[in-house]
């Protein structure tokens, strides 16, 4: 989210965000996708985005 679809909206191209689709991430990934969980859930409360379980 941070690096893909961040780009892309500030280029100013339509973009969507997908579920990773590997179990195994290195450990600037993993904090990476940590930070991301804490920013979606921020959003979803919000009612910024919508996604179903």
């Amino acid at each position: 989210m941070f690096t893909d679809v961040l780009g892309g909206n500030r280029a100013g191209l339509h973009t969507i965000l997908v579920v990773p689709v590997t179990n195994t991430d290195g450990i600037a990934t993993k904090i990476n996708r940590t930070m991301e969980r804490i920013v979606l859930k921020w959003m979803k409360k919000r009612g910024l985005i919508q996604w179903e379980d």
